[in-house]
């Protein structure tokens, strides 16, 4: 697959609305500029997808299992969940979507990642996949909540049908968030 023309998009950092596809609720250009950005600017959403998913998957099964980080040897409990957690940490240098010089290159962002191994069944502690999507995917953010006391509400600022949406390397069948 040739390599994607979308710049890394997992970090921390907030993205610029011109680095995402255009929405209706979020006015174009954002703040209103003279550069000339058009909805035109954005990124189609299908290839931003794909070049989200694709660089998530690569960042779960390399990145984290690979020399930049470190999985701590205490395993943890989760309740409800029966499984036991493994936590591991890491930094990784920032790579920005638009060059801002040398300093904003140096800028290394750390990262924290869980694995925890559970059986595909709705019992208790343990999880059926539809309950993995429900409280990772389609509800992360009002579930974050509870591990991050700093986060006080969660409010949607746009949302992108995906439902029609399909990607090269197996990626299909996604649904609005």
């Amino acid at each position: 697959m040739a390599p994607s023309p979308i710049p890394f998009l997992l970090h921390p950092a907030p993205h610029h609305p011109a680095d995402i596809p255009a929405h209706p609720s979020i006015p174009n250009p954002f703040p209103p500029s003279t550069h000339g950005e058009t909805a035109d600017s954005h990124p189609p959403l299908p290839l931003f997808v794909q070049a989200a998913l694709t660089q998530a998957r690569e960042f779960i099964t390399t990145t984290i299992p690979g020399k930049s980080f470190i999985a701590d040897p205490k395993l943890r409990s989760s309740p409800p969940s029966s499984g036991q957690v493994q936590v591991s940490s890491g930094t990784i240098k920032h790579t920005g979507l638009t060059g801002k010089g040398a300093a904003a290159d140096a800028k290394e962002d750390k990262w924290f990642a869980r694995r925890t191994v559970l059986e595909n069944r709705a019992v208790r502690g343990s999880a059926s996949f539809q309950e993995f999507v429900d409280g990772l995917k389609d509800n992360h953010l009002l579930n974050e909540i509870e591990y991050e006391p700093k986060i006080s509400a969660v409010d949607d600022i746009a949302k992108w049908d995906c439902s029609g949406v399909e990607g090269e390397g197996g990626w299909r069948g996604w649904r609005p968030a």
